[in-house]
C-alpha cells in the first residue's frame, strides 16, 4: 500500500503542481497574500525563529526573509522542491517534517504549516502536532492553512490532489489541537484579498454569500445567525499556542 506518495512526490512541481495552481500568478501576488493573512499572527520579533514545514521551493521563507524575518527557514522532504529553495538562496534543509522537528525541541518560536495538514493521515496528524509541540518554545505559535470542511468549495479543495487524505472544520481542528496539548486557538477565514484584481466585487459577492449560507445554516441546523461566526471560505487559517 505505500509507496503512492513517493511516486506523485518525486516529479510533484513538474506533473502536478502546476495544476492546481488557482487564481492569479501576477508577482507578488502571494506575497500579498501572506501579508494579509499570515503576517498579523506570527511573532513580531524579528529574530524569531519561523520553519514552514514543508515550504515547497520556499515561497513563504522568501517572503518572510524579506520582511525582515532573518531566522526564517524552510524543510521540506522532495529534493526536487528544496533545490528550487535553494537555487533562490534560502535556507531550507531536505528531512522528514517529524525528526526535523524532534531535533530541533525547544528551540523555535513559530512553526508554519501552509496545505500540509490535508496531506496526512490521522495517526500522522497527532504524531506531526506532537512533534510541533516539542519543537515550539514556550508560547510559541503553530500557524496553517489547510481545507475547511465547511466552505462551499471544500469538495473541490479536498479532491483536486490525489494525495489529499482530509479535509478540517473549526471543531475537528480543535480537536487535533487540544490533544496535542495546544492552547487559544484561532480560526479565520480566507476571503478574496484586499489586493486581489477587482477585489471589491469579489468581496462583495462574498458577504452576499455568507449571508445567504448562514440563513441556510440557521434553517436547518439553528445555528445563531446573529454571531455570524460561520467559516465559509475553501481554505482555513489556524493558529495554536503552546502553553
Amino acid at each position: 500500500m505505500a509507496g503512492y506518495r513517493e511516486r506523485i512526490f518525486k516529479d510533484y512541481q513538474d506533473t502536478i503542481a502546476p495544476e492546481l495552481e488557482m487564481g492569479t500568478t501576477e508577482p507578488g501576488f502571494h506575497h500579498e497574500g501572506y501579508r494579509e493573512r499570515y503576517l498579523p499572527h506570527l511573532p513580531q520579533a524579528k529574530d524569531a525563529r519561523i520553519v514552514d514545514v514543508g515550504c515547497g521551493h520556499g515561497d513563504l521563507v522568501e517572503f518572510l526573509r524579506k520582511e525582515g524575518y532573518s531566522n526564517a527557514a524552510g524543510v521540506d522532504s522532495s529534493p526536487q522542491m528544496v533545490k528550487l529553495a535553494k537555487d533562490k538562496g534560502l535556507p531550507v534543509e531536505q528531512a522528514e517534517a517529524v525528526a526535523y522537528l524532534r531535533a530541533n525541541a525547544g528551540r523555535l518560536d513559530a512553526v508554519t504549516a501552509m496545505d500540509v495538514l490535508e496531506h496526512m493521515h490521522k495517526d500522522e496528524l497527532i504524531e506531526f502536532m506532537d512533534a510541533v509541540r516539542a519543537a515550539l518554545k514556550p508560547g510559541g505559535v503553530f500557524l496553517a492553512h489547510t481545507v475547511n470542511a465547511d466552505g462551499l468549495s471544500w469538495g473541490r479543495m479536498r479532491y483536486i490532489d490525489l494525495t489529499h487524505e482530509t479535509a478540517f472544520t473549526r471543531y475537528s481542528l480543535s480537536q487535533l489541537f487540544t490533544v496535542t496539548g495546544f492552547t487559544k486557538f484561532e480560526f479565520h477565514a480566507t476571503p478574496p484579498l484586499r489586493s486581489a484584481p477587482r477585489a471589491c466585487f469579489k468581496r462583495l459577492i462574498w458577504k452576499v454569500y455568507r449571508l445567504v449560507a448562514s440563513l441556510y445554516y440557521h434553517a436547518e441546523m439553528g445555528s445563531g445567525i446573529c454571531h455570524n461566526d460561520h467559516i465559509l471560505s475553501a481554505s482555513i487559517v489556524a493558529k495554536a499556542v503552546r502553553p
